[in-house]
């Protein structure tokens, strides 16, 4: 993100039918920490490790499930 890119996943939505670009994103473990999260699916499903992670705010995404709310972290990579 430091250099102004940001990571996507293709995704297929079946109830779209047809492949989706997405911010890699996922639901909390009971107790999880939201940042331990977005490292955990950053990892999951891109293989990448953030070297920091940055809060950057919130959002209600899903107009289905208005009382979810996506926690939406930065990922810096590692200095060096």
């Amino acid at each position: 993100m430091r250099d102004g890119r940001i990571c996507l996943v293709r995704q297929y939505r079946v109830a779209m039918g047809r492949m989706s670009l997405e911010i890699p994103a996922g639901k909390l473990e009971v107790g999880e920490d939201p940042e331990r999260c977005a490292a955990r699916e950053l990892r999951e499903e891109t293989g990448l490790v953030a070297g920091r992670l940055e809060f950057v705010g919130r959002a209600r995404l899903h107009r289905l499930h208005q009382r979810d709310h996506e926690h939406l972290p930065g990922a810096l990579p590692a200095a060096g």
